[in-house]
């Protein structure tokens, strides 16, 4: 005995005749579909993201990346003179311990924990060595500065 999905095959076969669909009018159909699927996972996700960022958040974000590619452009062009590369290296300073504000609901009330603050002056005493022993150096050189 054929099993009723069997029996359906010609009768969906008789009715694609009857409707006069095809194998192109169902693919146009598969892509149509396939079309408004992604169409409503991009919504979606849009709108699962819209929670995680407030309009604020999004703002200051882009303010900073505009301001990370203006920075890159500009070294890129070579405006490398030593007040440009302190703004960049201060802007780019400021970024780590940057107030983000979708995070902060998980900070602690209470401060800044040791180990970041730790972290934040190693940051900054690294930035600093390097431009200081480049100080000494040009001293040492120009005999201002004798060890």
């Amino acid at each position: 005995m054929p099993s009723p999905s069997a029996a359906m095959e010609p009768v969906s076969e008789i009715l694609d005749e009857i409707l006069g669909s095809s194998n192109i009018e169902k693919r146009r159909q598969e892509d149509a579909a396939m079309t408004i699927q992604r169409a409503w996972r991009k919504k979606v996700a849009a709108r699962s993201r819209s929670k995680l960022f407030d309009p604020d958040t999004r703002w200051k974000d882009a303010a900073i990346h505009a301001q990370m590619q203006v920075d890159r452009q500009g070294a890129d062009r070579g405006r490398n003179d030593p007040k440009t590369r302190w703004k960049r290296a201060a802007f780019l300073a400021a970024r780590l311990q940057d107030d983000n504000s979708m995070y902060e609901k998980d900070t602690p009330e209470h401060g800044i924990p040791a180990e970041e603050k730790i972290l934040e002056t190693q940051h900054w005493l690294e930035l600093v060595d390097a431009y200081v022993d480049k100080l000494l150096l040009n001293a040492i050189r120009l005999d201002i500065y004798e060890i």
